[in-house]
């Protein structure tokens, strides 16, 4: 397991084109090469709203297989400090 904390783990993924934010939205996106790759996957929810219509939001989530990609770019010394 990585000991970094989430948001530095989120920009370091966002700097090294893991994931990116379109402008204006504050959900981040995986990039389809990270996808192919089986390094992240998109989990979607949905849910109404008081008005009827239905809201949809999509999370970045990390594969076992991404898992053990970052686990190589955080070496256990540098996530110590």
């Amino acid at each position: 397991m990585l000991s970094i904390p989430p948001h530095t783990l989120c920009r370091w993924m966002r700097t090294n084109e893991w994931t990116f934010r379109r402008p204006g939205d504050k959900n981040d996106l995986a990039y389809q090469s990270k996808i192919a790759a089986g390094y992240l996957e998109h989990r979607v929810t949905t849910g109404p709203r008081p008005d009827g219509t239905e809201w949809s939001s999509t999370q970045v989530r990390v594969t076992p297989k991404g898992l053990t990609a970052l686990t190589k770019a955080f070496p256990p010394a540098a996530t110590a400090a």
